[in-house]
C-alpha cells in the first residue's frame, strides 16, 4: 500500500524496527519494518491548510486536510476521521533551471582516450538532433536540416563518440521533467466499540484516489538502432543530397531525429484504493489477545498519451511518388498498409491531424488487484527471573494476493523496427494475472537475564522464529536471535550551579516551591555529613535504599562542574561588587571598566581580610562596626537591623515586621569547626544558637539581577560516597542530635 494514502493527519508516530525483523513481522521483512501508528483516542477537531511553490514560480502545491474524533454511546465508541487534499503541479522543463542547461554528466570517452570515462559539462547529442542528421559515414556524414528541410553542415564537438560529445551544434539531452504533478484525495474512518472490560473491537474504512501526472523523459525520437533508412528515391529528399548519392553510389542513409513537431507522450496513473480492515483487542485466559482481518480491492489505470507508433513512422516517412498519379504516398500504400499518410522527416514539418493520427496512439493498460489478510497473536508474562519477566508472544496470519492486467491490443502486436512485440515507443505492457497465498505461524520471546547491575542497566536475550508457506514456492524458515545491552546509567543530575535566580524563572518561582539561596563554590556542611543542600522534591526524588552508587557518581560529577564553575561565579561576584562600590561612591570608575582595573579588598572569612573600609586603631561608626562584622561572617545583614542580641524588633522605614530563624555561630568558632553556620533558603537568617525566629520570606530588593545571586534548586541529601562508617538515612528519619547541641526545638518556637 502507498503510505501516501494513509491519513496522515491522524498519525501520532512513526516507529522503524530494524535488525532481523523478518522472524516477528514476515519473511519478507528482511531489512526491517516501518510501522505508522494512528492517533485512536484523538479528540477534538482540527484543520491544516498548506500553499507553496518553488522560488521560480512553478511547481505549486496546495494541501489541506481536516481531522475528527469524538466519544460515542456514553464513552464505549469512539470514532475518528480524515480527509485530505492535496495538488501538486507539474514542472515538466528541467531545462529551465541552470543545473540542466551546463547538461554535466559522465560519458564514455572516443577510443585512444587516457581513461575510458569522464565527467564534462555542455555535453550534447552527436547522433540526432530536432531537424534531422545523417550519421552514415561517407560524404553526407555530419549533414543536417535547417526548418524548412534544407540541408546546412553539422558542427560536432569535441570528444566525440556514437552518442555524445561536447559543445558544438547537438542536442542538450536534459529532456526529463524536474517534477511529477500530483492529485491526491484520501478519505478515512474509524470505529471503536468497548463490548466489555476485556474485549473492543474496531472497523477501519479507507476510501483514496491518487492521480499521478509526468511527461517521458524525452521527445519522441528515431535514433540509434531505431534511426530512420531513408533510400535515395525518398519524396521529400532535396536534390542536393540526392544529387550527392548517385554521385557517391549511395543507395540509403541513417537518419537520427527528435521529433519535437510532436509533444513529449504524457503518462497518467490514477489509482483508486478501498481498504476495510477490522478485529477485536482482548484477554483470553490471562493471554493478550488480537484478531485482525483486511480486505483491500485496488484499481489502477494507465494511460500513455502522444505515444509514437514506430512502424507507422517508419512507413509514412518512406515516401516516394506515385508514378501514375504523381501524388506522394507511402511506399507501403501498395498492399501492405493503404491508409498511411506520408511524413516529412526532413526539418520541422507542420503535421496534419492525419498524420498526427496515423503515427501517434495512447497506450493504455488496467490492473486490478486484491488483498485478502486474517490473522491472530497471543501475549502473555508466562513466569519471571529475578531481572523481570520472560515474555511471549505466539500467532498466526493467512494472505491471499492476486491481480490481473488487460494492456491495449497494440501492445501485443508486432513491431518490425525493433524486432519485438509492441509498436509503441514506450510501455507495451503484456496482458498477465496470477494470484498466491501465504500462510504462517511465529513466536517470540523476550528474556530478561540482568537488571540494575554494576555495570548495566539491563540486559535481555530476544528470539524469534517463522515458518513461512508460500504457495508458489514452498515453504521457508525464518529466525533469529539477539541481545539487547544498556549499558549506560541515567540518573537524574542535579541542575548545574549556575542556575538562574528564581526571580527570573517564573516556573521556579512558583508558590509552594522551596528555593536555596547559595553562594556559588562554598562547602556545605562538615565533612562526613554529606552535602546538605535539599533538592526540589517534585524534581529530584530521594534516593532509594541501594542506588547509593548512582548517587556517588552523580555527586563527582557534580564536584567537577562545581569546580569548574567556581572561577567563572567569582569573577562575576568580584565584578559585581565593584559595581556596588562604585555607585557607592566608593570605587573610582576605572576600577569598573576601561583599563586594567585596581587591585580590589575582598573580604572573605577563612582568609581573615578586612572590609575595604575598615581602618585599624581608628573610631569606626556603627554602621561601618555591622558592616565589617557582617563581612566577617558574624553578624547578618538582618540580625543588625533587629537590634542588639537578635531579639525580635520591627524593621525601619516601612519594612514588614520580622520573624525570622536565627543560627549564628558561637563566637571564637572557626568557620570549618562544630559551629560552622548553616546555609538556609531564602528568608532565613542567621542569630544566636537556641533562638528561633519564624517569618516570610524577605521579598528581593528592586533593580537589575546580580549575577551573584546564583542558586541551587532544592534536593534532598544524597547518600553519603565511600566513607567509613556513613550510613544513608531514610526519607523522614530526624538526624540524631550532637553531643553538646541542641536539637531541634519541640512545640512552638520561642
Amino acid at each position: 500500500m502507498d503510505s501516501n494514502l494513509f491519513p496522515q493527519a491522524l498519525v501520532s508516530r512513526v516507529e522503524v524496527v530494524t535488525g532481523g525483523a523478518s522472524a516477528a513481522y514476515g519473511s519478507d521483512a528482511v531489512a526491517g519494518v516501518v510501522n505508522f501508528i494512528l492517533d485512536r483516542n484523538y479528540d477534538g477537531f482540527k484543520g491544516e491548510a498548506q500553499l507553496g511553490s518553488s522560488d521560480r514560480g512553478d511547481g505549486h502545491e496546495q494541501r489541506y486536510s481536516l481531522a475528527y474524533g469524538t466519544d460515542l454511546l456514553d464513552g464505549r465508541a469512539h470514532f475518528i476521521g480524515s480527509l485530505e487534499y492535496f495538488k501538486a503541479n507539474e514542472i515538466p522543463e528541467r531545462l529551465s533551471r541552470e543545473v540542466a542547461q551546463r547538461s554535466c554528466q559522465i560519458i564514455t570517452l572516443p577510443a585512444g582516450s587516457p581513461t575510458l570515462r569522464d565527467y564534462q559539462c555542455n555535453v550534447r547529442v552527436s547522433n540526432a538532433n530536432f531537424n534531422g542528421l545523417i550519421t552514415t559515414n561517407g560524404p553526407l556524414r555530419g549533414t543536417t536540416f535547417d526548418d524548412a528541410g534544407n540541408p546546412v553542415p553539422f558542427n560536432y564537438g569535441t570528444l566525440v563518440t556514437g552518442s555524445t560529445m561536447v559543445g558544438g551544434d547537438g542536442v542538450i539531452p536534459q529532456f526529463a521533467p524536474l517534477s511529477a504533478g500530483i492529485d491526491r484525495r484520501v478519505g478515512f474512518g474509524r470505529l471503536s466499540y468497548e463490548i466489555d472490560d476485556t474485549w473492543t473491537a474496531y472497523g477501519e474504512l479507507l476510501v483514496a484516489q491518487n492521480r499521478v501526472g509526468y511527461q517521458v523523459g524525452s521527445f519522441s525520437n528515431m535514433l540509434g538502432n531505431t534511426a530512420l533508412r531513408i533510400q535515395r528515391d525518398n519524396a521529400f529528399l532535396p536534390a542536393s543530397v540526392r544529387a550527392i548519392m548517385v554521385a557517391n553510389n549511395i543507395s540509403n542513409f541513417q537518419l537520427g531525429k527528435y521529433l519535437n513537431e510532436l509533444p513529449k507522450s504524457q503518462v497518467m496513473t490514477m489509482d483508486n484504493v478501498v481498504r476495510f480492515a477490522g478485529g477485536a483487542d482482548g484477554s483470553i485466559a490471562g493471554w493478550d489477545a488480537k484478531l485482525y482481518f483486511e480486505l483491500a480491492q485496488s484499481d489502477r489505470k494507465l494511460q500513455i498519451g502522444n505515444d509514437l507508433i514506430l512502424p507507422n513512422y517508419v512507413r509514412a516517412t518512406d515516401a516516394i511518388v506515385d508514378p501514375v498519379s504523381g501524388r506522394i504516398v507511402c511506399r507501403s500504400n501498395v498492399g501492405a498498409d493503404p491508409g498511411c499518410v506520408p511524413v516529412n522527416p526532413f526539418g520541422k514539418p507542420e503535421l496534419t491531424q492525419d498524420q498526427r493520427r496515423y503515427i501517434v496512439g495512447t497506450n493504455y493498460n488496467g490492473i486490478d488487484s486484491h488483498e485478502y489478510v486474517a490473522a491472530f497473536s497471543l501475549a502473555n508474562d508466562v513466569f519471571d527471573l529475578p531481572a523481570g519477566p520472560v515474555s511471549v508472544a505466539l500467532g498466526g496470519e493467512i494472505r491471499e494476493l492476486g491481480f490481473s492486467q488487460v494492456v491495449d491490443d497494440r501492445s501485443t502486436a508486432p513491431n518490425f523496427v525493433t524486432n519485438g512485440q509492441g509498436v509503441y515507443r514506450v510501455g507495451n505492457a503484456r496482458p498477465q494475472e496470477g494470484e498466491y497465498n501465504v500462510k504462517e505461524a511465529f513466536v517470540e520471546t523476550a528474556i530478561p537475564l540482568l537488571r540494575d547491575a554494576a555495570f548495566a542497566q539491563s540486559l535481555e536475550l530476544n528470539a524469534a522464529g517463522r515458518i513461512t508457506d508460500y504457495s508458489t514456492s514452498g515453504t521457508v524458515g525464518t529466525w533469529k536471535v539477539g541481545a539487547s545491552l544498556d549499558a549506560v546509567r541515567r540518573p537524574a543530575l542535579p541542575r548545574h550551579a549556575l542556575q538562574g535566580h528564581p526571580r527570573a524563572d517564573p516556573e521556579r518561582a512558583l508558590p509552594g516551591r522551596r528555593h536555596q539561596l547559595h553562594p556559588v563554590g562554598v562547602r556545605r556542611g562538615p565533612p562526613g555529613a554529606g552535602d546538605q543542600r535539599p533538592l526540589d522534591h517534585a524534581r529530584q526524588p530521594r534516593p532509594e535504599a541501594g542506588e547509593g552508587r548512582h548517587h556517588c557518581a552523580r555527586r563527582r560529577l557534580v564536584a567537577v562542574l562545581r569546580a569548574a564553575a567556581r572561577p567563572v561565579a567569582r569573577l562575576l561576584q568580584d565584578q559585581d561588587r565593584r559595581r556596588d562600590l562604585h555607585a557607592q561612591q566608593q570605587l573610582p570608575a576605572g576600577a569598573v571598566r576601561g583599563g586594567r582595573p585596581e587591585p580590589l579588598p575582598v573580604h572573605h572569612p577563612r582568609r581573615g581580610r578586612e572590609p575595604p573600609d575598615h581602618q585599624p586603631g581608628a573610631a569606626e561608626p556603627a554602621e561601618v562596626r555591622d558592616r565589617r562584622l557582617r563581612h566577617r561572617g558574624q553578624l547578618p545583614d538582618v540580625a543588625r537591623r533587629l537590634g542588639a542580641g537578635g531579639r525580635r524588633g520591627t524593621l525601619a522605614s516601612g519594612d514588614r515586621e520580622l520573624h525570622g530563624q536565627l543560627h549564628h555561630r558561637a563566637a571564637g568558632r572557626g568557620p570549618r569547626g562544630p559551629g560552622r553556620r548553616k546555609r538556609h533558603g531564602a528568608g532565613v537568617a542567621r542569630g544566636v544558637p537556641g533562638q528561633l525566629r519564624t517569618r516570610p520570606a524577605r521579598p528581593l530588593r528592586a533593580g537589575p539581577l546580580h549575577r551573584s545571586r546564583l542558586v541551587r534548586p532544592l534536593h534532598r541529601p544524597p547518600p553519603t560516597c565511600g566513607r567509613s562508617g556513613s550510613t544513608t538515612r531514610p526519607s523522614g528519619t530526624p538526624a540524631p542530635a550532637t553531643p553538646g547541641k541542641p536539637g531541634p526545638a519541640s512545640g512552638r518556637p520561642t
